[in-house]
């Protein structure tokens, strides 16, 4: 049994590398941060990313605390996945709506910096992360896995440098995913940018769908 630091620290490096895991596969939320990025947009993507890992540390704390069957198995697992995939939905037939209105035209300038709604977006990232079930299930195996490994139990006061560790992973993968798409976007043309956005769009619409039908299959 390794001593409360040594734990401690072991909790964190590897709830980094847990977190980080947790946040790379492609999905509504990297392809949500994509779009905002082609958009120019700043501000409110950094309250949109404090909501998505705040969620993110959300899951992690149930999964934790044993709350997941009744989340997994119930009912309620059935009702956040449709919610989320009709939400999903209505965002990418929005957003396609939009493309169809505004004509690509030239890149100029640097990000916006639009104020946008820095509470609104917070909510959308807590929304868009807390209504996935996959993520419950994520952290259900990966604390199984870490606790097996480490000998260390991720409860009490050994919550905080957890949470902590989660939010290193995800804050990486996101600046990792932010500086991958504005380098991209400097070297491409409109054209080709509205494309990429009209097909996010789409895949929002695509994922939407399959969440409904995974709701409507949950016992």
């Amino acid at each position: 049994m390794p001593s409360a630091a040594a734990g401690a620290m072991m909790l964190t490096s590897l709830a980094t590398v847990a977190g980080f895991c947790s946040s790379a596969p492609l999905g509504a939320i990297n392809l949500w941060v994509t779009d905002r990025i082609l958009d120019r947009r700043q501000v409110a993507l950094t309250s949109y990313l404090l909501g998505v890992i705040m969620a993110d540390g959300a899951h992690a704390v149930l999964a934790a605390w044993g709350y997941h069957a009744f989340f997994d198995e119930g009912p309620i697992a059935g009702w956040l996945s449709i919610a989320g995939g009709i939400f999903l939905v209505v965002m990418g037939g929005l957003s396609i709506l939009q493309r169809m209105r505004r004509s690509p035209g030239p890149i100029t300038g640097d990000l916006q910096t639009t104020s946008g709604r820095p509470l609104s977006e917070f909510l959308l990232g807590s929304l868009m992360c807390g209504a996935n079930p996959g993520f419950l299930a994520f952290w259900v195996f990966a604390i199984n896995q870490i606790e097996r490994q480490t000998g260390v139990a991720v409860v009490g006061w050994q919550l905080a440098p957890f949470l902590l560790g989660i939010g290193l992973g995800d804050g990486i993968w996101f600046w990792l995913l932010m500086r991958l798409v504005r380098r991209g976007r400097e070297s491409v043309q409109p054209r080709l940018l509205a494309s990429l956005r009209l097909a996010i769009a789409t895949a929002f619409i695509f994922i939407g769908i399959i969440a409904v039908y995974h709701g409507f299959k949950i016992p």
